[in-house]
């Protein structure tokens, strides 16, 4: 069978969905990736797959280019032929449902994430609905990364039940990330708390660093760190200045960017994500499956990861307040109590989250 994956990074590929792949090769499909390129591109060509690289603009709204993009997809899509398309992030998921619809070809849809157009709704809102419901109209299935998102599109036309289906996420390779405790290491007993993602006001950092200001009066041994891209295209992003400052300060301590975040998690006692919404967060399942405990904002796409008290804490959204109580009670838990909300969390990623629960649910449906 030939295959296209379509996504606007090929980055999000390799990293979310590498197992999937692999698998559909050792079952001996062909497999053609449709994206930009980047670093990850020589390593998908390496693995046995065909590359076609291909600008996108992730935000970009000019008319003009955007339909230009439509027509570079299309020339793709009719050039390769494939059995089905399987495609990930919002512009992928419209424009390729469209021209999926005019060639008549079987599409596997996911989303991702509603993104900034859903938390700030605008007119931006109400025209992304609109694609969105031309994109998806023929679509085969359409994957949710949970239920809300799902309910959604559905109660707004935008999806029809039949098509709706929830999977876990993009689930986590629990091999490649593996349960280890945490070890004290030195004299000075920190706590680590670790934000890790874009560096975005909807990621919710700026109630990070102004819990972060709270915690530390009370608890000078606290230590706050964010890892993550600054200069993201989205329309919400931090510059990097505000961040710099942010670090002259000694509030926070800002990591850069990294390939692999398993040693920061590992270093780290506590994850924190205090995000206005998410598909499903990938940085809580790798948490998890490390066994950290965290500590997240009650909203879709994290408290399906955490169970209160068990697993983690959760704390009211867009709260600065609540979320320094939260870190407070964290920062006086016994070492005892922090490991077992660890392994908790682990369990909790084998027993829901595992990678192969999802890859067997993609190609079954990419089979069918």
């Amino acid at each position: 069978m030939k295959i296209i994956f379509c996504s606007n990074t090929s980055w999000y590929l390799w990293n979310y969905r590498y197992g999937l792949i692999q698998t559909l090769l050792a079952s001996g499909n062909e497999i053609d990736i449709l994206a930009p390129f980047d670093q990850t591109s020589e390593k998908f060509s390496r693995l046995g797959c065909n590359i076609y690289p291909i600008s996108m603009n992730r935000k970009g709204v000019n008319v003009i280019q955007e339909i230009i993009l439509v027509l570079r997809l299309y020339k793709v899509v009719k050039q390769v032929d494939p059995d089905v398309l399987v495609t990930f992030t919002v512009k992928p998921v419209i424009y390729i449902g469209l021209i999926a619809r005019f060639l008549g070809i079987p599409v596997a849809a996911t989303i991702t994430g509603l993104g900034t157009a859903f938390i700030r709704k605008s007119w931006v809102t109400k025209v992304v609905k609109k694609m969105y419901k031309a994109g998806l109209a023929s679509a085969h299935t359409v994957l949710f990364q949970n239920a809300d998102d799902r309910d959604l599109f559905v109660k707004e036309g935008l999806a029809r039940p039949k098509q709706a289906q929830q999977i876990p996420g993009s689930g986590i390779d629990l091999e490649k990330f593996s349960f280890l405790p945490k070890l004290d290491v030195g004299p000075e007993k920190l706590t680590i708390f670790l934000l890790a993602g874009r560096m975005l006001w909807d990621k919710g950092i700026r109630e990070y660093i102004d819990a972060a200001k709270i915690v530390r009066d009370r608890y000078p041994n606290a230590v706050f760190q964010l890892l993550g891209e600054i200069g993201s295209d989205n329309v919400t992003a931090i510059p990097r200045a505000q961040i710099l400052a942010w670090q002259d300060t000694g509030i926070i301590s800002y990591l850069g960017v990294t390939s692999d975040i398993r040693p920061y998690i590992q270093e780290a006692d506590c994850v924190v994500l205090p995000s206005y919404r998410e598909g499903l967060s990938r940085t809580l399942l790798e948490a998890g499956a490390i066994g950290r405990p965290v500590l997240a904002a009650r909203v879709t796409g994290c408290k399906e990861v955490v169970e209160d008290g068990r697993t983690g804490l959760l704390f009211h959204p867009r709260d600065s307040i609540d979320l320094a109580e939260k870190m407070s009670d964290f920062m006086v838990l016994p070492r005892v109590d922090r490991d077992r909300m660890g392994r908790e969390a682990r369990l909790k990623m084998e027993k829901e989250f595992d990678e192969k629960f999802v890859i067997q649910r993609y190609c079954k449906i990419i089979s069918r």
